[in-house]
């Protein structure tokens, strides 16, 4: 049997490892820290941080700790200090509706801060689990509203002054005025006493 030559073996091998080095170079390469997704699916971001470099992310798996700011395929943003991809501390959230700035906890409006919407309403005051709660000033066309709110609602003790100018200070439950208040009314007469679903019920006295 003949011997092989150094060559004529190691020829064949040389041919099989260029093959497959050839091979490799045309896959693509994705980075393991840029997750693709569907731009459609309305899932994709961009993530800027504060050096001015951005990346694209799939916002399912968004957990970037420091500041930055995260922009959603519609155009709405939110911009502070993320911990491990949540907003937590001051912050500011951007939609076609509304600006937010303020306190976040996990996401989620809490502490003190200020809404402004595109209509021209505002709220300032503070915020708890994302909705009013606690004390807060509300002007809107219909009105100014200043006193306690819960969930997002006025709640409790609350003077709101009309547009038309109408004047109520009592007490709130649900966004209605229920429970003992005092209304001086457009024409100027004054009702004092109970109130229930927004209307004087029970005793009371007008002059």
């Amino acid at each position: 049997m003949p011997e092989l030559s150094p060559k004529s073996w190691l020829k064949p091998r040389l041919c099989a490892l260029l093959a497959l080095a050839s091979l490799c170079l045309g896959c693509s390469v994705v980075e393991p820290d840029i997750p693709r997704t569907d731009p459609s699916s309305g899932k994709s971001a961009t993530l800027t941080l504060a050096n001015g470099s951005s990346r694209s992310i799939a916002v399912e798996q968004m957990d970037y700790t420091g500041q930055a700011t995260l922009t959603l395929a519609d155009g709405s943003s939110r911009s502070g200090t993320w911990k491990n991809g949540q907003l937590n501390g001051m912050g500011m959230e951007e939609t076609r509706t509304a600006v937010y700035t303020g306190q976040w906890h996990n996401n989620l409006r809490h502490g003190h801060g200020e809404l402004k919407h595109s209509n021209g309403e505002t709220y300032v005051g503070n915020f708890a689990a994302g909705r009013p709660a606690g004390r807060g000033i509300a002007t809107s066309a219909q009105g100014v509203y200043r006193g306690t709110w819960k969930s997002g609602r006025k709640h409790g003790q609350g003077q709101f002054n009309s547009s038309n100018g109408e004047v109520y200070q009592g007490q709130w439950a649900d966004d209605k005025r229920q429970g003992s208040g005092v209304a001086q009314m457009q024409d100027g007469a004054t009702y004092a006493g109970a109130w229930l679903a927004d209307r004087p019920h029970g005793f009371g006295r007008k002059t």
